[in-house]
């Protein structure tokens, strides 16, 4: 939906074959970025976002390093599960990331 909002702005207001060069770079630019959103690519799209929210939620929430946010993000989406958020004292799994690698595996794994 909102890919086909942009070609709308941009069909209206700046064609491929606009008179400034400004407009026309931007629609070469859009087209360049949409590519991989649209078609048979749009899966791999897909699947690189979902692990970059992985590798992004590891970074800022868990503090982890960018090698163990990535192998957290690609082994859960595996099922191996090699890397999870530390428990507590206590051995239990706080709520904030038991809710997030629940999510994020039931919708993630295929």
């Amino acid at each position: 939906r909102i890919i086909s909002i942009i070609d709308k702005l941009l069909k209206v207001h700046g064609p491929l074959y606009s008179s400034k060069w400004y407009v026309r770079k931007i629609t070469e630019l859009w087209e360049f970025v949409k590519k991989p959103f649209v078609g048979h690519n749009r899966i791999f799209a897909a699947c690189l976002a979902w692990v970059s929210m992985g590798v992004l939620w590891g970074k800022t929430r868990m503090k982890w390093d960018i090698i163990t946010a990535t192998h957290f993000a690609v082994s859960a989406l595996a099922t191996g599960g090699l890397t999870g958020p530390p428990v507590n004292k206590d051995g239990i799994l706080p709520l904030e990331p038991a809710v997030f690698c629940g999510v994020f595996c039931l919708i993630g794994i295929p």
